[in-house]
């Protein structure tokens, strides 16, 4: 994402691992430990969910899509 001029901060880093293939794209994810006790005041942590969602920018990079269209809200 910083080739396309995006930059996250620590906090929204939660990828640990990604797998792909063909057809599907799966992650693993998870909040740092300096903010994982704030995931008992959410149903999704935001943090958590903006890292799962990073699965499907990936689907679109590795299918030759070299722009994002980013959520700024629900």
């Amino acid at each position: 994402t910083n080739s396309l001029g995006i930059f996250y901060g620590k906090y929204y880093q939660g990828i640990k691992q990604l797998w792909y293939s063909e057809s599907k794209v799966l992650t693993k994810v998870s909040l740092p430990e300096e903010i994982a006790y704030e995931a008992k005041q959410y149903y999704s942590h935001p943090a958590l969910f903006d890292a799962a969602i990073h699965g499907v920018f990936v689907e679109g990079l590795k299918n030759g899509v070299h722009y994002l269209y980013l959520p700024h809200s629900l």
